[in-house]
C-alpha cells in the first residue's frame, strides 16, 4: 500500500572448493547482498556481508 516504494532484496550464495594434489584446501565464501530503497521516504539502506573460511586443520 505504499505508492513509488521499491523493496528490492538480492541474495548471492557462492562456494568456491579448490584441491591440490600436494595441498588440499578448502575455500568456501558466501557472498550475501541486500539493497532496499524506497523513494517516497528517501531511505536506502544497503548490507553488505562477506564470509570468507579458509583451510581448517
Amino acid at each position: 500500500m505504499t505508492k513509488g516504494g521499491i523493496d528490492v532484496h538480492v541474495a548471492v550464495t557462492c562456494t568456491g572448493y579448490t584441491g591440490d594434489n600436494n595441498d588440499m584446501r578448502e575455500e568456501k565464501f558466501i557472498y550475501v547482498a541486500s539493497i532496499s530503497f524506497w523513494r517516497n521516504y528517501r531511505e536506502y539502506s544497503f548490507t553488505y556481508r562477506l564470509d570468507h573460511k579458509g583451510p581448517q586443520n
